[in-house]
């Protein structure tokens, strides 16, 4: 048990180690355990490396912010999506359409209060996910309990290309 809830690790073929993984609980040795008392020390001190994660968190940069602050049309995304997503308002302000985008960094903890302010400030907002359930989406929901107004997924097993952001976005407007 540690203070801050990180543990100190072996890593696999480290000399004279043992590594094992599992899904089940086990103990601070790694060995499988159905101790009740132990079970919620444990998830406790998992939840300690969240906390420690949002306090170091809070001097970096979680979301990133293309484009003006004011915009026609501000896409949220994260991952993969970056780069074809920044080619695409490229096209799109040539015709154009003001875009932002908010490449949201880290998932967990989740930068709540950034990615209010940006919807709250947003005319049109916009998901944009290599993933069938819009994960993203139910995330913002979960979080701030609000919907995004439209969603462009791709889950062909096929990263976006721009041209197909920049005709999707066109069809939202």
């Amino acid at each position: 048990m540690t203070e801050s809830g990180i543990s100190p690790r072996a890593v696999p073929l480290a000399k004279r180690a043992i590594v094992r993984t599992n899904s089940d609980e086990h103990d601070e040795y790694g060995f499988v355990t159905e101790d009740q008392r132990l079970t919620k020390a444990m998830n406790e001190k998992r939840f300690r490396k969240v906390c420690l994660l949002q306090r170091e968190l809070e001097t970096v940069e979680t979301t990133k912010l293309y484009g003006p602050p004011k915009a026609d049309v501000t896409i949220l995304s994260w991952g993969s999506t970056k780069g074809p997503v920044r080619e695409a308002m490229r096209l799109l302000n040539e015709k154009g359409v003001i875009v932002n985008f908010v490449q949201i960094v880290y998932l967990q903890p989740f930068p709540e209060a950034r990615v209010k302010k940006v919807m709250d400030e947003a005319k049109k907002t916009v998901v944009i996910e290599n993933n069938v359930t819009s994960q993203l989406s139910g995330v913002i929901r979960e979080k701030l309990l609000r919907d995004v107004e439209h969603k462009i997924l791709k889950y062909d097993g096929r990263p976006f290309k721009p041209g197909e952001i920049f005709k999707r976005v066109l069809e939202v407007m």
